[in-house]
């Protein structure tokens, strides 16, 4: 009986080693991952000069920027006219 009990008690001990070592991976990869997001959303929101010393880099960025808002409003403005209308609808 006590040899029985004592590879359970091993079985127990290894897949708690197991689930330690998936634990430490996946806390790596979230690491990663979250550096990379970083990366990216720095890289996204860094100011022109530092992203390109070039005046058509610099200008097309800022006619980017400006569509992006442009459609932003847009969107917007149909979403409140599309509210409106879903409370007139329940009147």
């Amino acid at each position: 009986m006590e040899g029985n009990s004592m590879s359970v008690f091993e079985g127990r001990k290894g897949a708690l080693c197991l689930l330690r070592d998936r634990k430490i991976e996946v806390k790596r990869e979230l690491d990663k991952s979250f550096a990379c997001m970083k990366r990216d959303v720095n890289s996204l929101f860094s100011p022109q000069s530092k992203r390109g010393g070039n005046k058509t880099v610099t200008a097309m960025g800022w006619i980017n920027r400006g569509l992006a808002v442009y459609e932003g409003v847009v969107i917007g403005m149909k979403l409140v006219r599309g509210f409106r209308g879903l409370r007139r609808g329940k009147k």
